[in-house]
């Protein structure tokens, strides 16, 4: 049987790593902090440490690869991979295609521009230093491991266990209310599915190079149906226009979660090429499945804790209200 260490492992795309590598008999180990999911995976190898400061307790293992879903820092990576580089023997990191440069003529497949980490002073994690921190992370991964390393860069991930409630926003409103407001029907952005990710993780191990990880593309007007669909409540939708909702101070990406008013502006939400990653096996669920089965546990394991992210009911009532009055 094949060893594999996760690094994370119990939280959202490391979970559902967890569960396919479980499925897929791997024998696992478990490094991470033991502050979530700690009664998961009963009978699975378990290392408690802090990444930053605790490597060494890994020193007197062997792994025939190693799964990285939470570096996001130069100091995340420094004393793990000296640990790990002659005791792994393929390390797959968890990048992000935050990492491309988005300007006008950039490509954004594998061999595309990425974002400058050089005179980088700072290890805050914000929007502005996400990007050049995992370009960063990436170059210690491929100067430790070499052809051993694989480099996964995914996109926008929904789907069960997700508590960042960036996608779960829209299943969550037409589930617990009676309008729904929402833009840019024919605006199409790319989604993987957390499940989806994590087959590719295991399946990238022995490829060397790296591999975007996203959807095909899909409009929000196919979302919103989907979410309408997913659920009993009946409510109805109304479509704004985005010049609209910028004038009414409506925040993109924050307000509406991951609506942007100008797409061509972010091209990295909807012209990501997946060729590469496609070659190797990575595969999609339906859309269905992923809202239905987010829905479900949104229901069940979500709790009734406040939306992280979102304009409130009583915004969106006044945004409605005041677009129905608009005259046409």
């Amino acid at each position: 049987m094949k060893k594999l260490l996760i690094i994370g492992g119990t939280v959202f795309v490391g979970r559902h790593i967890t569960e396919a590598a479980l499925a897929a008999g791997w024998e696992i180990t478990l490094f991470h902090r033991g502050q979530s999911g700690t009664d998961l995976f009963p009978g699975v190898e378990r290392i408690l440490g802090d990444r930053n400061t605790d490597a060494a307790k890994l020193e007197f293992g062997q792994w025939d690869a190693c799964i990285d879903v939470s570096g996001y820092t130069p100091t995340n990576m420094r004393g793990l991979l000296e640990t790990l580089r002659d005791r792994v023997g393929h390390y797959v990191f968890i990048s992000t295609i935050s990492v491309y440069r988005d300007g006008p003529g950039d490509a954004l497949d594998e061999d595309g521009p990425v974002l400058p980490d050089e005179g980088l002073q700072t290890e805050e994690v914000t929007g502005e230093t996400y990007g050049p921190l995992k370009v960063r992370c990436e170059r210690m991964v491929r100067e430790a491991f070499g052809e051993r390393a694989t480099i996964i860069r995914p996109g926008l991930i929904i789907g069960p266990h997700d508590r960042t409630d960036r996608f779960s926003y829209w299943p969550m409103r037409f589930d617990r209310e009676a309008v729904v407001l929402a833009a840019s029907p024919d605006s199409i952005i790319q989604l993987i599915d957390g499940r989806d990710l994590a087959q590719l993780a295991l399946k990238s191990i022995g490829h060397s190079g790296t591999y975007n990880a996203t959807g095909s593309g899909v409009t929000w007007g196919e979302i919103v149906s989907v979410c309408q669909a997913a659920t009993d409540n009946v409510s109805r939708v109304v479509w704004a226009d985005p010049s609209w909702l910028t004038g009414q101070g409506v925040q993109e990406w924050t307000d509406l979660p991951l609506w942007v008013a100008d797409p061509s502006a972010h091209r990295s939400l909807s012209d990501v090429p997946i060729t590469r990653a496609q070659s190797i096996g990575l595969t999609h669920r339906s859309l269905k499945e992923s809202v239905g089965d987010l829905l479900a546990w949104l229901r069940d394991g979500r709790g009734d804790a406040p939306l992280k992210v979102g304009m409130t009911t009583e915004r969106q009532q006044e945004l409605v209200k005041a677009l129905e009055e608009t005259p046409a």
